[in-house]
């Protein structure tokens, strides 16, 4: 007689996200993916495997809320209709589309200094070639000091990648920039999140 497999209980969901496929049982070797609603950055891992001995690979990632919607976007010379604001308008299905220029950029006035600690950017096209880099910029009176926060090269292969600042250790700044590195045809940003370090008030 043969053994049954120990299957695995539902993984759970985080809050503000989604897991698929949502079921109550899972059988060996079975994957299941995160995704976090829009203007959320999901932090941790976006899969987790059933494993043999029915337990989760990988704990409930965190769906982190982002300062997008806070700011105000502006970008070099974009295409009508698809301007830099679509960027940061809580939907993946519209994209700021710039135009060939050198330099090329888009950025986001955060309002006031934070730390960011991650920058999360999607694409319409994950198998397209980016390279881009992120900054983070601190202003201070007429003087503005941009900090690397990450760089990319490659296809997403995925329609959202997350780069963290400073290795997670995040860089201190009022907006955030993208650099794109590449001035040929149209470079397209469907969605930008900014996860900040919140500041908690000890009464």
């Amino acid at each position: 007689m043969t053994q049954k497999k120990p299957t695995c209980g539902f993984p759970g969901t985080p809050a503000y996200g989604s897991v698929k496929p949502d079921r109550a049982a899972y059988s060996e070797g079975d994957v299941v993916s995160y995704s976090c609603k829009v203007g959320h950055i999901l932090l941790g891992s976006p899969i987790s495997r059933c494993t043999e001995d029915g337990t989760w690979s990988e704990d409930i990632p965190l769906c982190d809320d982002s300062m997008t919607t806070l700011g105000v976007a502006f970008s070099t010379p974009t295409v009508p209709g698809k301007s830099a604001e679509l960027a940061i308008d809580k939907d993946k299905d519209t994209c700021a589309y710039l135009k060939p220029k050198k330099p090329r950029w888009w950025r986001i006035d955060l309002g006031k200094e934070h730390k960011v600690l991650s920058v999360a950017v999607t694409m319409i096209f994950p198998d397209k070639f980016m390279k881009f880099t992120v900054f983070v910029i601190k202003t201070q009176g007429t003087s503005a000091s941009y900090k690397r926060c990450a760089s990319f090269s490659g296809k997403f292969g995925t329609e959202t990648v997350v780069l963290s600042c400073a290795e997670g250790k995040g860089i201190e700044g009022q907006k955030v920039h993208i650099e794109d590195h590449q001035t040929e045809g149209i470079f397209e940003i469907c969605e930008v999140e900014v996860q900040v370090e919140k500041v908690v008030l000890l009464e």
